[in-house]
């Protein structure tokens, strides 16, 4: 029943959903929003069959908002004039180019997603060179089937579309979704009007953000709301009844495609270091922390290739921070979120996480697309077919990604917790796999960053964390809400870091290097290495910390939260990038997806397309898992993925 009213909440435009549900001859009448279910008392369809009667009966009369539909989007009538603009506008664009690729989308789609028709608000504030090419006040788009959703019955639903722009004939993205009307949760367009006007010290603007042009609350301030909430009991574990949603829809003028789509190691290094810029600027400019960094949040202009840092309703003001999570499961995606957020429940969302994920984003991205000791090793003797669904039989990289990554538990209060692994391997500076070529910029880059983080973690006192921020025992949670990711492989230019950060065309040239500090890195490599193997990890090895008497926590000074103050700052990061990742940089780093058919829960929402993955074992393809090119019971995480 949940997984019709998800579908249909994300295949239509909706503000609620009725359904009926009969066993035998007994029946409920449900009314779903984005907060939850209203669900009828049960009744006997023999014996009082008028109720179902009476109901179908007044859904046959209703009007299209009170069936629940969303009455700003508007289905367009296949002669409608603008639909012919469009599809001009579609055919003048170059056959392999992002933005055909894009106007196809909307075009092919449109028997199972009609083309519709919205209309949104100006924004006040538009950079003037974009201001000057619209005069009017509203604006209006065509959408169809959308490019990124949620199957969650419940919660914020968001959906991104790429629309077409009749007043500017271009291409723009729309985000569409239920913000929780909140002090502390701030829209969505709120945040892009802070962040567009914002100024650094020179007078310029934060770069690598996208610009908000069109917008607000659907039907007006809080016009479209949640009930569902007003009707849920308050419970020992809820403290208090949900907040009501209200839908919010906004457009920027950049249409950006997903970070996976990066060419090879030194395109992805650059993208990531672009959207680490644009964290440190917002943050120390703007006083907004993202709390969502990940893979899915990187996009790639397609006018540009410059990267932007997207999606910011998750974010927190200033003086919001270093306050202690009320809810019982952690805002964000899980993956990348890091390890003390998810060990420690109670623990304050703080710069140090948001950076961490970046290292998180860099190193799946290794995993997923870069030949490592867990990438699959075919036999000799096998098939095209069977090399193609190699993937499926990889149970050493299964486990490793699983135990890392994917691992959650509950608690007796109910909090969803995890991140074990992420903390241990952090403690011991090193990220448990290795790059089959370990002189790649890339691997060391993401070396240094555990090195960094080592010490970051020494300045730790888990221990007191664990007693202010922790959980009771657990219990194992078996079934979670998960996307499976999907490459779109492309061809681009080979670029280098210092192109990136200014924008500059794609042209070979170097970053330049402090040619001491770099000597110290390699220095301080050789030093740390020494016998270490990387494959030589065991989820079991708690105390591995091999950064001992690096750092003093008992000497470090505390910042106003009463923690030790974190060696993660945006500068250490950004001088980790400038130091350790340069040349030579390989052309065709970049292979095949190896979470493709992965056999553990999939990690990352697609931007292409929103998948559910399935968790399947090596025993179901019938045949002996593949080696990986290491032992790969030295090589991954003891514990399986069952």
């Amino acid at each position: 029943m949940t997984k019709y009213a998800a579908e249909i909440q994300l295949r239509q435009h909706r503000q609620f959903v009725f359904t009926v549900f009969i066993c035998e001859r007994i029946a409920w009448l449900f009314r779903w929003d984005r907060t939850g279910a209203i669900v009828s008392r049960p009744f006997d369809i023999f014996e009082k069959p008028e109720l179902l009667l009476n109901f179908v009966y007044r859904i046959a009369r209703a009007s299209p908002a009170a069936l629940g539909y969303d009455t700003s989007v508007r289905i367009m009538r296949p002669d409608d004039p603008l639909i012919d603009a469009f599809n001009a506008y579609r055919e003048r664009q170059a056959i392999d180019s992002w933005l055909r690729t894009f106007a196809d989308d909307l075009w092919v789609n449109r028997t199972f997603y009609p083309l519709c028709k919205v209309i949104c608000d100006d924004v006040d504030g538009l950079d003037e060179g974009k201001k000057a090419q619209a005069s009017p006040r509203t604006y209006t788009y065509i959408i169809g089937r959308h490019r990124s959703g949620s199957r969650s019955p419940t919660g914020r639903g968001g959906k991104g579309f790429i629309a077409y722009d009749v007043d500017r004939a271009r291409l723009v993205f729309i985000k569409d979704y239920w913000c929780a009307d909140h002090p502390e949760v701030h829209p969505e367009l709120e945040v892009y009007r802070k962040l567009n006007t914002a100024r650094l010290a020179n007078g310029s603007p934060i770069s690598h953000i996208a610009t908000a042009i069109a917008g607000g609350d659907v039907d007006g301030p809080k016009g479209q709301v949640t009930l569902t909430q007003e009707y849920l009991p308050v419970t020992e574990r809820t403290k208090g009844k949900p907040a009501r949603r209200f839908h919010h829809r906004f457009v920027v003028w950049q249409v950006g495609r997903p970070l996976e789509t990066y060419a090879n190691s030194l395109e992805l290094v650059g993208y990531v270091y672009q959207a680490l810029l644009a964290h440190r600027d917002v943050y120390e400019v703007a006083g907004i922390l993202h709390r969502d960094v990940s893979i899915g949040n990187i996009l790639i202009d397609i006018e540009t290739s410059r990267a932007i840092l997207n999606d910011w309703d998750l974010c927190k003001y200033r003086n919001e921070m270093n306050r202690a999570a009320t809810q019982h499961a952690r805002s964000g995606t899980w993956a990348f979120m890091s390890g003390p957020l998810l060990e420690y429940p109670l623990k304050p969302n703080e710069l140090p996480d948001d950076l961490e994920s970046f290292i998180y984003v860099l190193e799946l991205s290794v995993l997923r697309f870069h030949d490592h000791s867990l990438t699959t090793n075919p036999f000799p003797s096998d098939t095209p077919h069977e090399v193609i669904g190699a993937p499926l039989r990889n149970s050493a990289l299964a486990r490793f990604v699983g135990v890392k990554f994917d691992a959650a538990d509950e608690t007796d209060e109910g909090y969803v917790v995890g991140g074990a692994q992420k903390i241990r391997d952090m403690q011991s500076g090193k990220p448990g796999f290795t790059m089959m070529e370990e002189s790649s910029p890339l691997w060391l880059l993401l070396r240094g960053l555990y090195r960094l983080g080592r010490k970051h973690y020494a300045t730790m006192d888990l221990d007191d964390w664990r007693k202010k921020w922790g959980a009771t025992r657990r219990r194992h949670i078996i079934d979670k809400e998960k996307y499976k990711p999907k490459v779109d492989e492309n061809a681009w230019l080979l670029q280098d870091m210092d192109g990136f950060v200014n924008g500059r065309p794609p042209i070979p040239v170097s970053l330049p290097i402090n040619a001491s500090s770099r000597a110290r890195a390699d220095t301080r490599d050789s030093a740390e290495d020494g016998n270490e193997d990387d494959n030589n990890h065991n989820e079991n090895n708690e105390d591995a910390t091999s950064g001992e008497g690096e750092s003093d926590p008992e000497n470090e000074p505390s910042d106003r939260a009463g923690h030790t103050r974190s060696l993660y700052t945006h500068a250490d990061i950004i001088d980790a990038f400038k130091t350790l990742a340069q040349g030579p940089w390989p052309r065709g780093d970049k292979i095949a997806d190896q979470f493709s058919d992965l056999p553990i829960f999939g990690l990352i929402k697609s931007h292409s397309q929103v998948t559910t993955g399935k968790r399947r074992s090596a025993k179901e393809s019938g045949k002996p898992a593949k080696r990986s090119k290491n032992n790969p019971e030295s090589s991954s995480h003891s514990t399986s993925v069952a």
